[in-house]
C-alpha cells in the first residue's frame, strides 16, 4: 500500500516450450499440464504419434502422477468463394440462427452444443460466423494460411475427464485420444453440405508444394485446423498434384493417367509404411471401429477368419500378412481423408457394375491403386473391373466352396487359398 492506493499484484508463470524451427509444432509444459499445438493438420494418425511421443517424454522427465483431463480440440475457420457468404447454402440448417422478422438482417450469431459421448467423455461444439479470422495470429505458432474475409467457426472440443484419476501413461493418452477423435470423423462432414465438401476436396488437391511444382489457384478455404500440426509427405503431395492435374485439365491422356496411377501407388505404400509401425492388434481394432467384418479383413489379407481372430488376441502373424493389414488400414484412411468417403467398410461392400463383385474383391486382387482412381471419380465401376478383374464378366463367384461338414452334411464356407500365419 502507498499514497496512491494498493499496489497491483504481479503473478509470474514459469513453463517450458519446445518448438520446431518453422514454428509449426509447439509443445508447452507447465506445472499442471502440457499441450501439443500444430498447424496445417493433415492426418490424425500423424498427430496421435506426435502426441504419444511428447507424452512419453513428459512421463520420462517429469514423472507426473496421474491424468485429470485429456482434450482434443479442432478449431475450423471455414471460408467459401462468396464475398458475402450465404451460410445456409454451405452448412447444415442446424447451425443457422432463425430469422425472426423480414426487416431484421441477421449478421452474426454464436451457439454452443454439449454432447455426452460416454460416461466420462464429452464433446462441445461452438459455432457461428465471424467477419474475420477467429484464431489469434499473435501466438508463438506461425500460421501458414490466413483466411481473408468472413469465416464460419466450427470449434470442436472433445474431452475425457475420469471420475477416478488414473496413473499417467503416454500409451494411455494415445488410446484415449483415439476415442476422442472417433466421433469427430463423421460429425464435421455431416455439418457440411455437398458443395462445401467439394470446395474442401479441391483445396486439398491444390496444396502448395516444394520444388519445381507450382500450385494452381484455389478457393480461399482453410481446412480442419486443430491445435496440432503435421506436414504432407512427398508421396501425398505427388498424388494430390497429379490428381488435381487430371481433374482440372479434363483430358485423360495416357501420360497423365500413368503419372497419377504411379503416384497413387507411392502414396498408398507411404501410408502403409506408417501404419505398419503400429501393432496388428491396434490395426484390427481400428478396422473393427470402422465397421469391417472379419470376413472382409480375411479376404483382403488372404487368410482364414480364425487366423484374424487369433491375431486379435495377440498371436503372431507373418510379415506379408502384417503388410497387407497395414495396406487395408492405409487405404481406408485415404478414402476418408482425401476423397471424403465416410463409412469405408460399407462403401467397399457395395456391388460394382451391377455384379457380385465389390471393392473388397478388388483389394483382394491387389488392385488398390485402381480402386483409388474409382474413388476419385476418374474411372467408372465397369472400367475398374475391366482393369482389376479382366475376366469378371465370365467369372463365377469363387469366394465360397462346398465342403463336407463334421456332421456329414454338405455346407458352404469361404474359400481360402494356401496361407501362412
Amino acid at each position: 500500500m502507498d499514497a496512491a492506493g494498493p499496489l497491483a499484484s504481479l503473478k509470474s508463470e514459469q513453463f517450458s516450450r519446445i518448438t520446431s524451427r518453422e514454428r509449426t509444432r509447439i509443445v508447452t509444459v507447465k506445472p499442471e499440464n502440457f499441450t501439443v499445438e500444430v498447424v496445417d493438420y493433415v492426418r490424425f494418425p500423424d498427430f496421435r504419434d506426435l502426441l504419444v511421443l511428447a507424452s512419453q517424454a513428459v512421463e520420462g522427465v517429469l514423472r507426473p502422477d496421474g491424468l485429470v483431463r485429456i482434450g482434443l480440440r479442432y478449431i475450423n475457420e471455414v471460408s467459401v468463394p462468396q464475398e458475402v457468404p450465404e451460410w445456409r447454402d454451405w452448412l447444415d440448417s442446424s447451425l443457422i440462427a432463425p430469422e425472426l422478422r423480414s426487416e431484421l438482417m441477421l449478421t452474426e450469431w454464436t451457439g454452443t452444443a454439449h454432447y455426452q459421448v460416454a460416461p466420462e467423455q464429452s464433446l462441445v461444439l461452438r459455432y457461428g460466423p465471424s467477419p474475420g479470422p477467429v484464431v489469434s495470429r499473435e501466438g508463438p505458432l506461425r500460421l501458414t494460411r490466413v483466411p481473408q474475409g468472413p469465416v464460419f467457426m466450427l470449434d470442436f472440443d472433445s474431452f475425457w475427464q475420469p471420475d477416478n484419476i488414473p496413473e499417467f501413461s503416454g500409451d494411455r493418452i494415445g488410446e484415449v485420444v483415439e476415442g476422442l477423435h472417433r466421433p469427430l470423423r463423421g460429425f464435421f462432414n455431416s455439418l457440411c453440405k455437398p458443395g462445401l465438401r467439394e470446395v474442401f476436396r479441391k483445396e486439398v488437391m491444390t496444396v502448395p508444394v516444394r520444388g519445381s511444382y507450382q500450385p494452381t489457384e484455389a478457393p480461399a478455404v482453410i481446412p480442419l485446423r486443430i491445435v496440432e500440426r503435421t506436414q504432407l509427405s512427398d508421396a501425398d503431395i505427388l498424388a494430390n498434384r497429379a490428381g488435381a492435374l487430371r481433374s482440372d485439365v479434363g483430358i485423360l491422356s495416357e501420360g497423365v493417367a500413368q503419372v497419377h496411377g504411379d503416384s497413387l501407388r507411392l502414396q498408398l505404400e507411404s501410408r502403409a509404411d506408417a501404419a505398419a509401425r503400429r501393432s496388428p492388434v491396434h490395426l484390427l481394432d481400428e478396422l473393427a471401429d470402422w465397421g469391417f467384418s472379419w470376413t472382409s479383413v480375411a479376404r483382403v489379407v488372404g487368410v482364414s477368419i480364425p487366423s484374424v481372430r487369433k491375431w486379435r488376441h495377440g498371436n503372431p502373424l507373418s510379415g506379408e500378412n502384417r503388410r497387407n493389414l497395414a495396406l487395408l488400414v492405409a487405404f481406408v484412411g485415404v478414402l476418408e481423408e482425401d476423397y471424403l468417403i465416410q463409412d469405408g467398410a460399407s462403401w467397399l461392400d457395395m456391388p460394382l457394375a451391377d455384379s457380385s463383385f465389390t471393392g473388397i474383391d478388388v483389394l483382394a486382387a491387389g488392385q488398390a491403386h485402381n480402386l483409388m482412381q474409382y474413388a476419385a471419380g476418374h474411372i467408372s465401376s465397369i472400367d475398374l473391373l475391366d482393369s482389376a478383374l479382366p475376366t469378371w464378366r465370365g467369372t463365377l463367384d469363387d469366394r465360397f466352396e462346398v465342403y463336407d461338414a463334421p456332421d456329414g452334411e454338405r455346407a458352404i464356407r469361404m474359400h481360402i487359398k494356401g496361407e501362412v500365419g
